[in-house]
């Protein structure tokens, strides 16, 4: 492997040779992406476990922020290995076209965290029925393919089919991999981005509410609970307004929503409305009122919402855990410096789109574009 990265990133000539294959489509396509966008966002889940056991790692993590501040603006490169699955004679296997694209978006939307995501070998194309349409049943199947030098990604039909709208979820322990839904990888809900967030010791910012989310009728305008649990997190602490108990992060139990300052109380208030604004008048157990959740937060459980981002103290978090040495598996490959390919290429042939009509192939010609590997 080269000791740059060029076009595993965002190479725009690889996009105008896709949009112009599938330029007959695009109407078609258009119609199918919004629909699933939209359903994507209200109705999946995520299937991570976040008890304390989880938690540990940001614990840790967090005694070494200052190390992560005083580095400034580095370049932290990620070594991605996807395990592509299908049924045992091969049907149902999501694109290489689309993996890319979805490799390039990531980028795009971690470019300003300084973290940076190449392919860390050749595509894994498994045919596997079992472990495509239950993801969660073949773990054992899962660790006998993976890549020891990278963030694994198993991409399968069904991660979890004994649970409800499981999107994707990261497995922590010894098997710290990501097992995902085709259908999800890429989309505008951020769900990739979300289960990288878990890899890297993130968890929900409505961590303990995922079950029974807030609403009036359940928890009243005054919240006088202090404690909430869930299937993923077992009992935890509701995070006050004052910030009193948002960094409890002891060993002791239980532990205060995500752990982090910077992210607002989050009662679940984006799963419970199917949106992405604030729209309830709710207060702590301290009767203190809750302004503004950060519902458009990549960790929370909003929908269509426009600009996802993560929080300053996320992004600490998730740098400490790259820099950390249960981290260092990913740190052992030789890419150091980072050069997109940000030129497009020149499409030589055809000439006029407009004038192909519809034939078994089109012959594409192009200059070549400078470190470019493919296209």
């Amino acid at each position: 492997m080269q000791n740059n990265i060029q076009d595993v990133f965002c190479p725009y000539f690889y996009q105008n040779f896709f949009e112009m294959k599938l330029l007959a489509q695009i109407s078609l396509i258009s119609v199918v992406i919004f629909s699933s966008f939209s359903l994507v966002s209200q109705n999946s889940q995520c299937g991570t476990d976040q008890s304390d056991a989880f938690m540990e790692d940001l614990i840790r993590n967090k005694k070494n922020w200052d190390n992560v501040i005083q580095k400034g603006a580095v370049d932290r490169f990620v070594p991605v290995q996807f395990h592509s699955l299908a049924n045992n004679d091969g049907t149902g296997r999501l694109s290489q076209d689309a993996i890319r694209a979805a490799l390039c978006q990531i980028n795009e939307r971690f470019d300003s965290l300084e973290m940076r995501f190449y392919l860390a070998g050749p595509i894994n194309e498994r045919n596997n029925s079992s472990a495509f349409t239950n993801g969660n049943a073949n773990h054992s199947f899962f660790r006998s393919i993976r890549n020891p030098e990278a963030i694994n990604v198993y991409i399968v039909e069904s991660p979890r089919p004994s649970a409800t709208n499981v999107a994707g979820y990261y497995s922590g322990g010894n098997n710290d991999f990501i097992v995902i839904n085709k259908d999800f990888l890429g989309d505008d809900g951020y769900t990739f981005e979300h289960e990288i967030g878990h890899f890297f010791t993130l968890s929900h910012t409505h961590r303990g509410w995922e079950d029974v989310p807030y609403s009036p009728d359940v928890y009243g305008d005054t919240v006088r609970i202090t404690s909430i649990s869930s299937g993923q997190t077992g009992s935890i602490g509701v995070e006050l307004v004052n910030g009193d108990n948002c960094g409890n992060l002891g060993w002791q139990s239980p532990l205060a929503g995500d752990g982090l300052c910077d992210t607002p109380p989050d009662y679940g208030f984006g799963q419970s409305c199917n949106c992405c604004f604030f729209q309830f008048d709710v207060w702590d157990s301290n009767n203190e009122k809750i302004g503004m959740p950060m519902l458009n937060n990549v960790m929370s459980y909003s929908s269509n919402c426009g600009d996802w981002n993560f929080s300053q103290q996320q992004v600490f978090a998730m740098k400490a855990s790259y820099d950390s040495n249960r981290r260092s598996y990913i740190r052992g490959g030789n890419i150091s410096t980072y050069n997109p390919i940000t030129e497009p290429t020149t499409i030589l042939a055809p000439d006029n789109i407009s004038t192909i009509e519809e034939y078994d192939g089109v012959l594409l010609q192009w200059e070549a574009v400078p470190n470019a590997e493919q296209y």
